[in-house]
This record gives structure tokens, C-alpha cells and sequence, in this order.
């Protein structure tokens, strides 16, 4: 019995292996490899975050940051890094660019400028009357006061208002309360009326607390800030040694429209025709200025020459031409469109048209437009020798009238330059407009009618950067920032 017990205990026990024990485990109940990888406890779903699947918002790399084996990620700090020594040297107040600090200063460096002498030191504020009426920015009234109840909206009067304590220690009454708009267009509630009171002062802490804004102050003016977007607020400048609300709404909207802004705006222009605006100068533009738009509807091959042909007055000559056929209809089904520039003066009028036969009738439509409004008569008309232009009709119409037709070349368009060259800046400049504004390319037809509205109304080198609104007029051009 007991060889038998050795010998079985030798065969249970091969290789040292107890197979008998509990313990001992089969090499087919192994976990395979592909079970292991299943029941990993890597997460599973879709981010929240960033919207990719394989994590969860818990271990997202955008919350969290990307490790150092992150592909990319040197590159990654050293953008952050440029970008953020970039805005520090370009943003002298958090919030704005180097071109609104510099519109800050011109503007109350000209209000100081206009204001001449100082006045004496004010030692009791509140003993002088505020002629003006402007808003005061005081850090030590606990409330809004005004001595002027027109400025008040929905006034109500309590059952019992506390005096308020004037500087010279005298307690006066309080008339009620109301709303007040501010110059800049912010609301402010719980105005205070005192008629004894002989100025307007506004809390700094409650104006903080109620457009949860920060309010800074600069030696030559201060400004309010939105504590989240650093939007601006308001602004006031320093008069007599008190900072007053000092710039209306207008103003504030000016300032806080940046070079890119306006560059956007006006149809994407040079830098150099911005300059000769009156709202841009004695501001140095940056000349460094990119934009995208531009590079994608301006790119194109070498202009043709400048014409030599010179006029001394409008409507000696126009150029025409007809540009088309689009392959996308515009909204009033427009394939084509004709172009008129006057030579002495660059104004541009633009005519959609359905087919190419109605160039003849807004042509004689123009004419007719030119005596009536400017009384005066179109002299010559220089265009291609497209049959529109050039039809037995239209013969007769030009003897008709004493206008005199001036064809180029065939195949030349280098001769009829000036329309030519029209047609380029009014495409780019819709272009430029299409793409800012991600329009579909139905929209086309409107988009070159707004070129031309903006184009008569900016600087122009060929006419010594003047506008041709204001040569076809005789008058300045209302400006569109006012």
C-alpha cells in the first residue's frame, strides 16, 4: 500500500506540479489574449469634451493636458507661448489691441486739448453746480445720485428714504428713485434724486456689482470692462481731477471696432485707403495686417496699364462693358451684369441683367437717368464691339443723341482698361464680401451691388483719394463710422 501511494503520489506530483491541487489551474483555462484586452479597464464611450470615442471627459488631454509622449506637443506649448507674448505686447489694457489703446488716447488727448486751461482745485464737490451734467465716478458714495429727475425712468418714491449725507455734513432729503441710461448705454438702477444734491455721481462699488464690470483707471481716463469677455463698457476721461462718463455710445462702438473690423466692413480695402479716411488718420495702421479673404479673392495675374485719357468733367466719357455669363443664376435670375464707370469722376453703377439684349435698353435708361439728374449729357461711350453696344438700334440712338462711340480693338480688351479693371476690383470685392460672410453663391448678384455701393464711397488714388461720391456730387461723402 504504501509503494502504491508513492508511486501515484509521483505521478500526480510530475515536474513538481501538484495537479490534484485546488490550486492548480489547467493551461486551458488560460484567459487568452484577446479576453485580456476586452476586460482592460480602459474607458469606453464618447468624450463630451472634445467629442471623440475611446475616453471620457475625466481623462480628456484638452482638460487635462497631453502627456510628454503626445505627438505635437512641443509644438503645441511653443504656439501658446508666441501666442501669448504676442498678445501681451500688442494689448497694453487685457481686453484690447494696440489700435483701440491708441484711439483711447487720441480721443481724450483731443477732449483735453480742446478744453484749454485747468480750473482752480474743487476742495467741497458738492457745493458747485455741474453745469455739464456728466456722470462722476466717486469710490466713496455707497449709492447713484442725481439732482436731475429728467434723467429718471420709472420713478417711484418709498414710504420712507433715508437722508443722504452730503460732503459738508448736512443730511438732505431724497425724492425717489428711478432707472438711468448712461451715456455709454448701460442701465443702472436705484438712482438716488436729490435736488439739493448739484451733481451726478455714480458708485463705483455698485456700478462694479450691478454690470458685474471692472473699472480702471488711467492717468488721462478710465474705462469699464466686462469681468468675463473684457468687453468694453464705458469709458470717461479725467477733467479737473475727476474722471467723468465722457463717451457716448457712438464713440464706445467706434473705439472698440478694430483695423480688421472696418477693413471687413468697407469691403476689404488697402491699408492705404483706410489711411486717408478721417477716422483713421493720424493712426498708425498696421502694416504687417493679413487677411485670408483677401488673399483668396484677390489673387490674380498683373493688371493691365493706367489709360492715359484725360477728362474735365463727368460724363465726357464712360466705359462699358457687360460681364458674364455665371454659371449659377443670382436671386432675380441674373446671368450677366453691365458696368458703367464714369471716367473723370470712378463712379461705377451696375445693372444685373437676365440676357445680354438688355444692356441697349438700361443703356439708353442711363442716359435718360444722367439728363434728368445731373443735367448734363453723356458725350462719348467707350466699350467692346459686342453687338449690345454696337446694334443698327443703337447707332441710331448715339446720332440721335451726338454721342460719340468709341469701340476698341477686337480681341483688346487692354483698350476699354478702365471697365475692364472695374469689373476685377467690384468681383473681388464681392468676393471678399461673399466669403466674409459665408453666403451660398446664389447671393453673387447682391454681393456685387453692395461693391459698388462701397466702392463710390471710398478714396481712390487715380482721383487724389478722393471719393467718387463726393467729385459725382460735389458734396463729402456722409461717413458710414459716424
Amino acid at each position: 500500500m504504501a509503494g502504491d501511494s508513492g508511486k501515484s503520489a509521483d505521478k500526480t506530483k510530475e515536474g513538481g506540479i501538484d495537479h490534484d491541487s485546488p490550486y492548480y489551474l489547467h493551461p486551458s483555462d488560460y484567459p487568452r489574449q484577446k479576453d485580456v484586452k476586452r476586460s482592460s479597464s480602459k474607458p469606453v464611450g464618447n468624450c463630451t469634451n472634445c467629442g471623440k470615442d475611446g475616453h471620457n471627459r475625466d481623462g480628456c488631454f484638452e482638460l487635462i493636458g497631453y502627456p510628454d509622449w503626445w505627438p505635437g506637443k512641443g509644438k503645441q506649448d511653443k504656439a501658446k507661448l508666441s501666442a501669448a507674448c504676442v498678445e501681451a505686447e500688442k494689448s497694453p489694457i487685457a481686453g484690447l489691441s494696440d489700435f483701440q489703446y491708441q484711439q483711447f488716447l487720441k480721443f481724450f488727448r483731443n477732449k483735453e486739448g480742446a478744453n484749454g486751461e485747468e480750473s482752480g482745485p474743487k476742495a467741497n464737490l458738492a457745493g458747485n453746480i455741474d453745469k455739464e451734467g456728466k456722470w462722476i465716478f466717486d469710490s466713496g458714495t455707497t449709492e447713484h445720485i442725481t439732482h436731475n429727475d429728467s434723467l429718471l425712468k420709472n420713478k417711484r418714491k418709498r414710504g420712507y428714504e433715508q437722508p443722504v449725507t452730503i460732503p459738508n455734513g448736512e443730511a438732505v432729503p431724497v425724492e425717489g428713485r428711478g432707472e438711468c441710461a448712461l451715456p455709454s448705454g448701460a442701465i443702472i438702477k436705484d438712482v438716488l434724486h436729490v435736488p439739493k444734491f448739484k451733481c451726478n455721481l455714480l458708485s463705483v462699488s455698485r456700478l462694479s456689482k450691478e454690470l458685474q464690470c471692472a473699472v480702471t483707471f488711467f492717468p488721462e481716463f478710465c474705462i469699464m470692462q466686462d469681468l468675463y469677455s473684457r468687453t468694453l463698457i464705458g469709458a470717461g476721461d479725467c477733467e479737473d481731477g475727476l474722471y467723468k462718463m465722457g463717451m457716448f455710445e457712438n464713440n464706445r462702438h467706434a473705439m472698440m471696432t478694430t483695423q480688421s473690423m472696418w477693413h471687413k466692413r468697407l469691403g476689404h480695402p488697402s491699408s492705404s485707403r483706410l489711411y486717408h479716411l478721417d477716422f483713421f488718420k493720424n493712426t498708425s495702421l498696421d502694416s504687417k495686417f493679413f487677411c485670408d479673404s483677401c488673399v483668396k479673392a484677390k489673387f490674380t495675374r498683373l493688371p493691365f496699364p493706367i489709360s492715359v485719357t484725360k477728362t474735365n468733367a463727368c460724363f465726357e466719357l464712360i466705359h462699358c462693358d457687360i460681364w458674364g455669363k455665371y454659371r449659377t443664376p443670382s436671386l432675380t435670375r441674373a446671368n450677366y451684369f453691365l458696368t458703367i464707370v464714369d471716367d473723370f469722376s470712378r463712379s461705377v453703377w451696375v445693372f444685373l441683367l437676365k440676357h445680354k439684349d438688355q444692356a441697349s435698353i438700361c443703356l439708353v435708361d442711363f442716359h435718360k437717368m444722367v439728363k434728368v439728374q445731373f443735367e448734363k449729357n453723356i458725350k462719348r461711350i467707350r466699350c467692346d464691339n459686342g453687338g449690345e453696344f454696337v446694334s443698327n438700334k443703337m447707332i441710331d440712338f448715339y446720332a440721335r443723341e451726338g454721342i460719340v462711340l468709341e469701340t476698341s480693338c477686337p480681341h483688346t480688351p487692354q483698350q476699354n482698361g478702365v471697365v475692364e479693371r472695374k469689373h476685377r476690383h467690384l468681383l473681388e470685392t464681392a468676393r471678399a464680401l461673399k466669403f466674409e460672410a459665408n453666403l451660398p453663391t446664389r447671393f453673387w448678384g447682391e454681393c456685387v451691388l453692395t461693391a459698388a455701393h462701397v466702392i463710390n464711397r471710398l478714396p481712390s488714388e487715380v482721383i487724389e483719394n478722393k471719393t467718387p461720391y463726393e467729385i459725382l456730387h460735389n458734396s463729402k461723402t456722409q461717413t458710414m463710422i459716424n
